[in-house]
């Protein structure tokens, strides 16, 4: 069976191609390399990058095509020429099925488009939900945190927190369309079963959960060997994911523990961005954590530590007293499943699908996400209780331990295609 992913990135190959560090979607080279070990499944990989023309080459059994990405923020699906690159992808590939990862990228749209006038079954895995990530996406934040919120960047660029917001507005309704063009969807969870009803009734639903990067079990966290009293989180660099709620949190948190020290990955110190063109490029998120990390007098308190590699990711988690997910919404939520597998003792906000991942005081702590006070005792808790640091550690651990299952997880996808492709 010929199987031909659409992927919103360079993965794998494709990724070192460019040298580039990938924050998002890095569940997929675990899949990714147990259905190059399958037998009878050809896999290719298809994705926009920065060439000039539709580029292919083939390494480790894996033919991958690279096609251009286009200048705008939202690709143009039915601009002729894109329409064409992807015809071309499909005609080299001749797949049997296609897996549209994801619905952040409107190129999916022009591949899912032609994939089914062509007559080529596709599924399409669930990974944001676009509408969700429009509704949550100011995390709470008020019109005057907003308003300290903006940098001279939003004013020339237009790309200010509203700015945003509309534009996964826009990445909402390329979702919806997406989603009507591949009858079939791929879901971990009962948020995410809810929502895919709503946005299409007709489609055909398929459970399966995402690997985890063998790199994250490979990891011990131990109380005897962790940094004691440091916070580590999740990507810190727009309101969605929840650093604001978390810098009130570590406020308090000092109060009690006055060596807390939080690291926040995404990008670098804020702090640090001194020259006029450094500044000019600083987005107003940034901004608005410059002013009330100064306000609550936690400057010393906080690390941005810049992307980081997923090797980079599990030390630093094995590393941590504590982990915090304080996201709006989540759907899965990768990062607390890896930490998880590692063993850290973790918090998450009670939204979207973290509630079928931890259960609250068994395996972690659920907190509502706007409640930083509560966040705050939660952290306090963990720092405070031993045996709960260690409960929650191997509870969590024995909870994700089937996500080390590549094989299993590659056979249940594998059945997938068969159901789906038929006999193709």
């Amino acid at each position: 069976m010929k199987v031909l992913w659409i992927t919103n990135r360079p993965i794998a190959a494709a990724e070192r191609k460019f040298n580039v560090k990938a924050i998002s979607g890095t569940w997929m080279e675990p899949t990714l390399l147990g259905l190059e070990k399958t037998d009878g499944i050809e896999i290719s990989v298809a994705t926009v990058a920065p060439v000039n023309t539709v580029e292919r080459f083939e390494e480790d059994n894996i033919t991958y095509y690279l096609v251009p990405q286009d200048s705008k923020r939202i690709y143009g699906y039915e601009e002729p020429a894109h329409i064409k690159q992807w015809e071309q992808v499909m005609d080299e590939a001749k797949p049997d099925i296609i897996m549209q990862w994801g619905t952040e990228y409107a190129h999916g749209l022009c591949a899912l488009k032609i994939a089914k006038e062509k007559g080529i079954p596709s599924v399409t895995e669930m990974q944001g939900v676009m509408e969700s990530i429009e509704y949550y996406y100011l995390s709470n934040m008020t019109k005057s945190q907003i308003k300290k919120a903006y940098s001279l960047r939003n004013f020339i660029k237009h790309d200010g927190l509203y700015d945003e917001q509309k534009f996964f507005g826009k990445k909402a309704e390329i979702e919806k369309q997406m989603l009507n063009y591949s009858e079939n969807i791929i879901i971990e969870n009962d948020w995410a079963t809810a929502h895919c009803r709503y946005i299409n009734p007709d489609a055909k639903l398929f459970v399966h959960h995402l690997n985890i990067d063998e790199v994250f079990f490979k990891k011990n966290w131990s109380l005897d060997t962790c940094e004691k009293h440091s916070i580590f989180t999740c990507a810190s660099a727009y309101p969605l994911k929840g650093l604001h709620i978390l810098l009130e949190a570590l406020a308090i948190v000092k109060r009690s523990v006055p060596d807390v020290k939080l690291y926040a990955p995404g990008f670098q110190d804020p702090f640090s961005k001194t020259d006029f063109k450094s500044k000019f490029k600083q987005q107003g998120y940034e901004k608005y954590l410059m002013y009330l990390i100064t306000k609550l007098g936690i400057r010393d308190n906080v690390v941005f530590t810049g992307r980081l590699t997923q090797q980079q990711m599990a030390e630093r988690m094995e590393q941590s007293h504590v982990m915090v997910v304080p996201s709006a919404i989540e759907n899965h939520s990768s990062t607390l499943r890896e930490a998880m597998a590692v063993g850290v003792p973790s918090i998450a906000s009670y939204v979207g699908g973290i509630p079928e991942t931890i259960e609250h005081g068994k395996n972690g702590y659920l907190f509502r996400h706007e409640e930083y006070i509560q966040l705050a005792d939660f952290i306090l808790r963990i720092f405070n209780d031993d045996e709960k640091a260690k409960s929650f550690s191997q509870n969590g651990k024995d909870y994700i331990r089937p996500y080390l299952d590549i094989n299993k997880s590659t056979e249940q996808l594998v059945e997938i295609y068969k159901e789906i492709a038929g006999g193709r």
